[in-house]
């Protein structure tokens, strides 16, 4: 978990990964979802953050389940940012100078109108917009008025806000529910799932891979403009509520803890069957503890998914288990490129799944010790098997 038990609540942590800059805000303890969508105390946390580290690309709120907000999302947010320090600092909207007439009356709904836009631009343009329409000034105020106005209008946010304008409520924020979707991301997992199906796919097939509890739903879709399918799968881990999700943090930290040896590779199902009856007992030992009611079928999928993502392969195992596809293929970097695949009927698909550099150096290590080869720069190429439960691959 990136932070510690104690760790201050709300800050942040900018971290350099795969050729971006990713900042991590810790909403762990909070007593809201971390959603900028949703909350307009998240949505202006976020802007400070920004306004501090205008170079990040990507923003992850850290909590049982992450919210990450990709490169397209974070430009809406600094572009907010900039607007902010650019009226206060270069415009100095604030000072008595700037204002004239009024100065308490124009004063206070400057201020106003700045705390508003660095947590809700939308009301912000409609604050400056209607103040301009019952003003009968014509003065440097107003001047200032319509230059805001302007730089609002200019705005990503408002822009594509435009179509949703006509019905809109002040302090309603269902308009940022369609402007800002994050991948959410279980705590305990790396990779990112693009979980919104594209707004124009057109769905050409859809089924299940699994079985019982522990079932993905696979969509393969048809994008315009695209040559190759979309691969969209949502494993079962990504549906949990919080109460499960909290108890797989936990028990993640406290199995993390043992250090593989190489021994425990060589077979890797009598490994994993011991990992899974220890697991049942912590997360049964932990829901005790929590008081959360956990029942038997909930506890096999649980412990599944917790082996799946500590001595297993994460998502890798989840793909293995759709025999339609004959190709699991990742280009670097890794953390900049969906995973493709190559599927029995629809042939090459990109998927919504995009790994993180730490999938890959596991997956890498795990490799090795499966296999009983180097794996370094010396030696680059790696061949072998992965074989588990009913699944068997060539790497």
């Amino acid at each position: 978990m990136l932070f510690e038990k104690g760790a201050k609540l709300y800050s942040y942590e900018v971290r350099r990964e795969s050729g971006e800059s990713v900042a991590y805000v810790n909403y762990l303890g909070a007593s809201i979802l971390p959603s900028v969508a949703r909350f307009p105390e998240v949505f202006s946390k976020v802007v400070d953050v920004l306004m501090k580290s205008p170079n990040v690309s990507r923003v992850v709120l850290v909590q049982q389940r992450n919210y990450n907000y990709d490169s397209g999302e974070v430009a809406k947010l600094i572009e907010v940012a900039n607007l902010y320090n650019f009226l206060l600092n270069q415009e100095k909207v604030l000072s008595p100078e700037r204002l004239g007439g009024d100065v308490s009356k124009r004063h206070s709904f400057m201020n106003f109108f700045m705390n508003l836009l660095r947590s809700d631009p939308i009301a912000a343009y409609f604050k400056v917009k209607n103040s301009l329409s019952e003003s009968t000034e014509d003065d440097s105020y107003s001047y200032l008025l319509k230059k805001i106005l302007g730089l609002l209008e200019d705005m990503v946010i408002i822009r594509e806000a435009r179509e949703y304008l006509d019905s809109y409520v002040f302090g309603d924020r269902g308009i940022y529910e369609k402007l800002f979707v994050p991948d959410i991301i279980p705590n305990y997992a790396y990779a990112r799932l693009v979980s919104q199906l594209p707004d124009h796919g057109k769905i050409v097939s859809q089924y299940e891979v699994g079985e019982g509890l522990d079932k993905s739903t696979v969509t393969i879709l048809k994008q315009p403009k695209e040559l190759k399918y979309f691969y969209h799968i949502m494993p079962p881990e990504y549906f949990l509520n919080e109460n499960y999700q909290m108890l797989l943090n936990l028990a993640r930290n406290v199995l993390m803890e043992h250090q593989p040896k190489a021994e425990e590779f060589t077979d890797p199902g009598r490994t994993r069957q011991v990992f899974l009856n220890v697991a049942k007992d912590l997360l049964r030992e932990l829901a005790t503890s929590k008081g959360i009611k956990i029942s038997y079928k909930d506890l096999e999928l649980l412990s599944r998914i917790l082996v799946r993502h500590t001595i297993g392969f994460g998502l890798l195992e989840i793909l293995l288990q759709d025999k339609n596809l004959q190709d699991v293929v990742l280009n670097a970097p890794i953390a900049l490129n969906p995973i493709f695949l190559r599927h029995s009927e629809f042939d090459e698909c990109f998927s919504n799944i995009m790994l993180s550099q730490d999938d890959a150096d596991s997956w890498a290590a795990k490799f090795r010790m499966i296999s009983g080869r180097p794996l370094d720069e010396a030696n680059p190429i790696l061949d072998t098997d992965l074989s588990f439960e009913d699944v068997r691959a060539r790497i």
